[in-house]
């Protein structure tokens, strides 16, 4: 896959997008039988990228987000996880605490 042009993501959508994380971190833990016990708060740095995948044009997201809950370093989290997409990796304690990569 390549990436062809990066952009920023204006305040409001970032708004919205932060809650996909959400919805995924919910949507796992159902899977798993795990209650959470507190509201999940989610903030996003993300950029949108154009790119080419098996002839197609598509939309990808790459940046950070922030959460309120613990999550395990490399677990996909996303529509495309089972394909390697959404790896989460946790940014070291000094650049931030429970900051994610995605």
């Amino acid at each position: 896959m390549q990436c062809r042009k990066s952009a920023f993501i204006p305040q409001k959508e970032q708004e919205l997008l932060s809650k996909t994380p959400i919805g995924n971190i919910l949507s796992m833990s159902k899977s798993l039988d795990y209650q959470v016990p507190d509201r999940i708060n989610c903030e996003t740095d993300v950029r949108i990228h154009k790119s080419r995948q098996k002839d197609t044009n598509i939309m990808i997201f790459t940046g950070t987000f922030s959460v309120n809950f613990l999550i395990p370093d490399y677990l996909g989290v996303g529509k495309s996880a089972s394909r390697g997409f959404g790896a989460v990796i946790r940014e070291s304690k000094d650049q931030g605490e429970n900051k994610n990569h995605r």
